[in-house]
Order: C-alpha cells, then sequence, then structure tokens
C-alpha cells in the first residue's frame, strides 16, 4: 500500500528542505576555500610568487630565509602555507625581510 497525498507532500517538503541545506553548505564551503586560498598561498604559487623553482624555495624554507611559513594544524605533518602579505613583504626586498626575521629570531 502506498502513502497518502499528505504524506507524500510532508516527505517532498522534507527533500526540499534537505537539499536547500545542503546547497547552502556547499555554498559556505566554497566561499570559504576560495577565501583560504586568497589569504594563503601552497609551495607550488609561493615559489612561482618569488619567480624561484619549487626546489630552491624549499631550500630557503630549510635554511630559514624566504617567507616565513604558517603551518595549518598541529601535527608535525600538518600541511605548510604562505601568507600572502608574508610573500608579497619577502619580493618587495629580499634582504631586509630576510634580516628582519633573523632578528625576530627565526621561525
Amino acid at each position: 500500500m502506498g502513502l497518502s497525498l499528505r504524506a507524500r507532500a510532508y516527505l517532498a517538503k522534507l527533500a526540499e528542505e534537505k537539499a536547500a541545506r545542503r546547497a547552502a553548505e556547499q555554498a559556505a564551503a566554497e566561499k570559504s576555500a576560495a577565501d583560504f586560498h586568497r589569504d594563503f598561498l601552497d609551495r607550488e604559487r609561493a615559489a612561482a610568487a618569488c619567480g624561484v623553482s619549487v626546489h630552491k624555495f624549499k631550500r630557503w624554507q630549510l635554511a630559514g630565509q624566504g617567507p616565513r611559513p604558517c603551518k595549518m594544524g598541529g601535527n608535525k605533518q600538518s600541511r605548510v602555507f604562505w601568507q600572502r602579505a608574508e610573500v608579497a613583504a619577502f619580493v618587495a626586498n629580499p634582504t631586509a625581510y630576510n634580516a628582519a626575521r633573523a632578528a625576530d629570531g627565526g621561525d
């Protein structure tokens, strides 16, 4: 036996509400991701912004030079990103940036 008309209408209403809620959550997640990628650079994009290869950028990071990284998470293997403002400050004057970073005590 099937459902009554009232029960079908109620279930259809619930399905529409669920779809709307999912669409809103998806839009919020996409906006959050876009905001993050606007403000932070991964290693490849940061190296490109500095005008060097990824390998040279890694060497800078190991030597404590270049833009200061920002670790996203508390684990040892958490991903590392660079703030766009830090990269821009480094590109504007690398020597002064590295001197100020060394004066602050490095990382």
